[in-house]
């Protein structure tokens, strides 16, 4: 049931972390709220002091493991920060405020405490009025493992494409040169930051099984574990036709490494969502991507020439095929997609938004 108040004719007030924060890290956040921006809504970073002092509508989580601080090495300070910011969101249910969580993730991807942060995160469930999630994969899963969310409203929200943010002037040619590649030398690509679970070591130890030298493997990413990275650094020592760039690069310059790639592989052993995939497939650039209900999902909207995938573990086999499908295929045209684009998903966003404002 809903009854319309004229209280929710005026902006929506939203705290929401990250909203700006993380622009330059990840521009997913900021191009949504400076999209939803122009649709009535005044969006700021959480912090506990504006939601607690000021007027709030909605609080809106993202990730979790950033919220509630499970990075903080000190256990004790962490569990303790994280109780204090559950009483505020409680707290604020007296001004009436919502909160909605975007379910990126099912679980942190490095798992420090695995029990305390599984129940501090279903204490911040119970306090949930609406979830939004990225697909209907990751609908069923996070349902599977807090199964109090079947109960609460959902919407399916993807993410938006980055092509407002991430451009490059170059061709794919010019984009081949600045790294002295020649134009009719096939280029697999992997970009964003580097983990464990994202499997790049394995990715190299298949592409060192081709014997092709018309091929190359660009690796870009920031890679923050050390022994991961000695691993990476020692594996493409051994093969000239791998380009490793472990640091964080800029907007233009992530673009121009997408831009070079005939194909973007992202080999990842485990992943619910990708927001590397859509900002391949933002600057026209297929994908080689593992075989999930999610990215069967993905491939049925923008069709399989952009979305290939592989099943079990990356082989050699896999990426060989990719190669021979992209020597073989024309010039592929840009692709269309309008159902991404920023402010659908600020629209939706803000209808979720307006939505559990109304309900009563």
């Amino acid at each position: 049931m809903f009854k319309r108040n004229s209280k929710f004719m005026r902006d929506v007030e939203v705290l929401s972390s990250p909203a700006f924060a993380n622009r330059e890290t990840n521009p997913y956040n900021s191009l949504i709220y400076d999209h939803m921006i122009k649709g009535k809504a005044n969006v700021v970073d959480y912090s506990d002091v504006r939601l607690l002092a000021k007027r709030c509508d909605i609080v809106h989580i993202h990730w979790p493991e950033y919220f509630f601080f499970f990075t903080d090495p000190n256990t004790f300070r962490m569990i303790w920060k994280s109780l204090f910011r559950i009483f505020c969101l409680y707290l604020s249910m007296i001004k009436g405020t919502k909160v909605f969580w975007t379910v990126h993730n099912l679980s942190p991807h490095e798992k420090r405490r695995p029990r305390v942060e599984k129940f501090i995160v279903s204490l911040m469930i119970r306090r949930v009025n609406s979830f939004i999630v990225l697909n209907r994969d990751s609908h069923r899963k996070i349902c599977e493992i807090y199964p109090s969310l079947k109960k609460k409203p959902v919407s399916f929200i993807p993410i938006c494409h980055f092509r407002t943010v991430y451009w490059t002037p170059f061709d794919k040619a010019d984009a081949k040169a600045t790294y002295g590649i020649k134009p009719e030398i096939t280029v697999l690509g992997y970009f964003g930051r580097i983990r464990p679970y994202k499997n790049v070591s394995a990715m190299i130890r298949a592409f060192q099984e081709i014997d092709d030298p018309n091929v190359r493997l660009l690796i870009s990413g920031e890679c923050s574990d050390s022994s991961l990275k000695r691993e990476i650094s020692a594996l493409a020592t051994e093969d000239s036709r791998i380009r490793l760039w472990l640091e964080d690069l800029s907007a233009h310059q992530l673009a121009n490494v997408v831009t070079a790639c005939d194909v973007a592989v992202l080999p990842f052993k485990a992943i619910l969502n990708s927001a590397s995939a859509f900002l391949s497939l933002s600057l026209n650039r297929p994908l080689l991507l593992p075989d999930t209900e999610a990215f069967r999902e993905l491939a049925g909207e923008v069709g399989d020439d952009w979305v290939h995938l592989y099943h079990g573990e990356l082989t050699a086999s896999d990426l060989r095929s990719v190669i021979s499908w992209s020597r073989q295929e024309s010039v592929m045209s840009e692709l269309g997609l309008e159902q991404f684009h920023p402010q659908q998903i600020a629209d939706t966003t803000l209808a979720a938004y307006k939505a559990e404002l109304y309900r009563v």
